[in-house]
């Protein structure tokens, strides 16, 4: 018998995960939700590397993450 289980990223969760702009040398502009802040700020992606609190448009991040406090 076998037990998969999934993890999924609540919201809390990725909001509250730090910005990391990856060792990769790429350059996307990409958002990222502030908790100390509570807002969403833009950063410089490398490309690899990241996490989930990493989104293509700051309109992406404040539907993930608006309201949310730490």
């Amino acid at each position: 018998m076998r037990l998969l289980i999934f993890h999924s990223n609540t919201a809390t969760q990725v909001c509250s995960l730090p910005k990391l702009t990856g060792p990769c040398m790429a350059r996307f502009i990409r958002w990222h939700y502030d908790m100390r802040s509570s807002e969403c700020k833009m950063f410089t992606y490398g490309g690899c590397q990241g996490n989930a609190n990493n989104f293509e448009s700051k309109a992406a991040c404040l539907k993930k993450c608006s309201g949310r406090s730490s």
